[in-house]
């Protein structure tokens, strides 16, 4: 008995095209008996891997790798996690070159990135770089009834702060309540009073913005001091 087959799969518009290292052969048996039919298929691997990327926060980083094969795509995976197409992983396929561009990297994006080609993996390192906070925003002040309220902004969320009053740290009290809403900072003070007047300063690490205020009766007057002033 006489055995013929194709040495290539034909793919459906969905799946994803293979080919045969070794395709099938002829074989002969005698009916009734067995026959044994033995195929390969073709191993993906590396022709490039992925090197460590070291890149700033806000920057977009770029891993690549270059595989044997032109059409089937890689796995990426963080932290063994694998990944999906979205705001933040762009995934493409450039020929053999497999990218991983991963955008407005924070410093929680940093880890050990990995492309899997199904017969091979490689990883590599994503370090980032942290920059210091700053101030978009300097001290503001809104006035209602008897309290007033202070509130500035910063360069990216999650950054503790600490509010002062003539260099000498506040904390939360009646009088003086904090709140921090991503990277909106405010500091409302009640029951104004004469003493309620001073320098008033938000400090986050190395970056501070300052207001003085003053109260004299019911006249309140606010004036922005920047950092370098």
């Amino acid at each position: 008995m006489l055995w013929n087959s194709p040495t290539f799969l034909h793919p459906t518009s969905t799946a994803i095209p293979l080919t045969f290292k070794m395709g099938l052969k002829n074989q002969e048996a005698a009916e009734g008996g067995n026959v044994t039919l033995r195929c390969e298929l073709s191993r993906i691997l590396f022709e490039e891997k992925p090197q460590d990327v070291r890149i700033s926060e806000g920057e977009i980083a770029t891993l690549s790798c270059t595989t044997s094969d032109f059409t089937t795509p890689v796995t990426w995976r963080r932290n063994h996690i694998p990944l999906r197409n979205g705001d933040k992983f762009e995934i493409r396929k450039e020929g053999k070159v497999n990218l991983l561009l991963i955008h407005a990297v924070e410093p929680g994006d940093a880890g050990v990135y990995s492309c899997d080609t199904g017969d091979a993996q490689a990883s590599a390192k994503l370090t980032v770089t942290e920059l210091p906070p700053f101030f978009q925003e300097e001290l503001q002040s809104t006035e209602e009834g008897g309290s007033v309220s202070l509130y500035c902004e910063l360069s990216k969320p999650g950054v503790p702060v600490q509010w002062k009053k003539n260099r000498l740290p506040l904390k939360a009290s009646r009088k003086f309540e904090m709140k921090q809403d991503g990277s909106l900072l405010q500091l409302n003070i009640s029951d104004l009073e004469p003493e309620d007047g001073g320098r008033y300063t938000c400090q986050a690490g190395s970056a501070e913005t300052i207001a003085t205020l003053s109260v004299r009766g019911a006249f309140i007057s606010e004036k922005v001091i920047h950092p370098n002033s």
